[in-house]
């Protein structure tokens, strides 16, 4: 998958982040990607850090720790992520990081991925026309078990 930095913000209005509109604004930056010649879209808080996908939340390995937006950076909770964060913490016993992210950690992480109900868990190669992360969840499975 291919992704592009959105040139629109996520919408910090705490109303809209459930309502309409911000599946509108989502809905745009995909719409732009897309036209870009990207697959999805990463859209930006109003203070410049990593929100979310269109409809995927974003994940990145850092240093053996999986790192996650907190959901007060302008994103939706979300079942498959809180349920991945659950299986990365219990299951695997490993650290499960949500704070604010930078674009710039897009491109130095070690690995990184997109999670959501209908998009599932999917890997991503490439951003906005650089190499991103190498590896997805596969690897990341690998990865985590082998460094515990």
């Amino acid at each position: 998958m291919h992704l592009e930095l959105a040139a629109r913000l996520r919408e910090h209005d705490p109303g809209a982040r459930e309502a309409h509109a911000a599946y509108l604004n989502s809905a745009l930056a995909r719409d732009e990607a897309k036209v870009n010649g990207y697959d999805e879209a990463i859209l930006l808080t109003q203070d410049g850090y990593v929100a979310e996908a269109s409809a995927e939340h974003v994940f990145i390995v850092r240093g053996g720790a999986l790192v996650t937006p907190t959901t007060q950076e302008d994103n939706l909770e979300g079942i498959t992520r809180r349920v991945i964060c659950e299986l990365v913490r219990n299951e695997m016993g490993r650290e499960v990081v949500e704070r604010r992210v930078s674009r710039t950690e897009l491109y130095t992480a070690d690995e990184a991925f997109l999670c959501g109900t209908g998009a599932e868990v999917t890997r991503w190669s490439k951003w906005t026309g650089a190499r991103s992360a190498t590896a997805g969840p596969a690897r990341s499975r690998r990865s985590f078990k082998a460094s515990s």
